[in-house]
């Protein structure tokens, strides 16, 4: 595991994200069983997930139900694992000076149930996904 996939696992379970356990390393062919712990971003209500897994990159990938089990250990969750994330990005958009934005935005921002919904409303600030990057490097970041 690289440098950065081992400080972004640091802060990520450190965060009220849910934590799990994913049964398979989804980019193996041989569908060789390991043990990776993951991070959810979003769930679809359906059993089906989104996650960061530290130990085989940064990107987010797309798990099936039968792909992953929920990790007891560790997390506590909220009645919103997304909350710490939601005033993060208030107050980052705020800085910078986006005021109207966030106003015009802040029920989205408030009633969203995964990060996608939080994209789109940076985005529609006028930031583009590498600006996106930064608020995530800035909130893992501490």
């Amino acid at each position: 595991m690289s440098r950065f996939d081992t400080v972004l696992e640091s802060n990520l379970s450190n965060t009220n994200l849910m934590r799990v356990r994913v049964k398979h390393d989804p980019r193996n062919e041989a569908e060789k069983r390991g043990d990776y712990v993951g991070y959810v971003l979003e769930e679809d209500g359906e059993g089906n997930i989104v996650a960061i897994v530290p130990s085989l990159g940064a990107d987010r990938m797309s798990f099936g139900s039968d792909q992953y089990e929920v990790d007891g250990g560790g997390c506590g969750m909220q009645d919103d694992p997304l909350i710490d994330l939601k005033k993060h990005i208030v107050d980052y958009l705020m800085v910078r000076g986006y005021h109207d934005k966030v106003s015009e935005n802040m029920e989205i921002i408030i009633k969203s149930t995964n990060v996608i919904e939080l994209e789109r409303v940076i985005g529609s600030c006028g930031c583009d996904s590498s600006e996106i990057l930064s608020v995530y490097r800035d909130y893992f970041g501490g």
